[in-house]
């Protein structure tokens, strides 16, 4: 039953596993060529080292650790780490450790990479321990050092979230070691339909940006586009309306429609240029409300 496969290192340098023993099992190491193909052969050293397990601090949902914003690569495992409850089925698995933060309206990642060769998840949520509600569900990358899981959400000043690293339910190892960063980034206001930015007319030279965006709900009827836009909107006066975009350096896409942020009927997608002025003139229609999408 396979435990660890360990290649990260080249010729010279070191592979090492870290898991953790059940009482009476007997383990086999083997030691080879990287390359299946290949018949070299070689010498090296072993070292076989036990560490006792205590209980991480965090185990417990009621005591996280506490991130801040810029906390970064900070060590964590699951060694040792008892059950937790009220953990969502088919996310992760209920042996883990917690972490929390509170919300300031910042755009904020939360991140983790392996430091020992387990498949991890993340499970995020608001709400209180007893009653937590499930906000993403985190377990793209397979097992394997250096493995990361992230996830970016838009927080709410004073709310706080609750981290949860784990391994997932698919993993073979129930244990590893990780390193967790936060990471916060002031998201622009029209990051979302929802608050679409007014674009009244005669607006000039209005400073736009997708900077620090987390992933939009495009409405059905829309083209091809990046998923991390801005936002804009304003009510149609029967008029020969244009609207262009200019920028340097990257490569946007323009898009204009009216109906609803879940439905679109779409009026244009430009994306003449990768680099300069994407521009549409058309004729609105009095009363009606139009949408400015603007992405890469």
């Amino acid at each position: 039953t396979l435990l660890s496969c360990i290649d990260v290192s080249g010729t010279g340098g070191n592979e090492t596993a870290v898991f953790q023993t059940a009482i009476g099992t007997e383990y086999f190491i083997y030691v080879t060529n990287y390359n299946a193909n290949n018949t070299l052969t070689g010498e090296f050293r072993i070292n076989y080292t036990c560490t006792s397990i205590t209980t991480p601090t965090n185990s417990s949902c009621n005591n996280p650790i506490v991130l801040s914003c810029g906390a970064t690569n900070q060590a964590g495992s699951t060694f040792g780490a008892t059950q937790s409850t009220n953990i969502s089925p088919n996310c992760a698995k209920t042996t883990g450790v917690w972490y929390s933060f509170v919300g300031n309206g910042q755009n904020v990642q939360v991140s983790t990479n392996t430091t020992s060769l387990w498949d991890q998840a993340i499970a995020i949520y608001s709400g209180t321990c007893a009653a937590p509600s499930l906000i993403a569900c985190v377990n793209n990358s397979n097992a394997g050092l250096n493995m990361n899981e992230s996830y970016t959400l838009a927080t709410t000043v004073g709310v706080t979230y609750r981290i949860f690293v784990s391994s997932s339910t698919s993993g073979t190892n129930p244990n590893g070691n990780f390193n967790i960063s936060l990471t916060c980034v002031n998201a622009p206001v029209n990051q979302f339909c929802a608050q679409a930015s007014s674009l009244p007319c005669g607006t000039t030279n209005l400073a736009g940006s997708t900077v620090g965006v987390i992933p939009s709900t495009l409405p059905s009827g829309l083209c091809s586009i990046s998923r991390y836009g801005a936002w804009y909107s304003f009510t149609g006066d029967g008029t020969t309306t244009t609207i262009s975009a200019t920028t340097s350096g990257f490569d946007i896409k323009l898009v204009i429609f009216s109906g609803t942020c879940t439905a679109a009927s779409l009026i244009v997608c430009k994306d003449a240029v990768s680099s300069g002025v994407e521009s549409h003139t058309f004729n609105t229609v009095n009363g009606t409300q139009y949408f400015v999408y603007i992405a890469h």
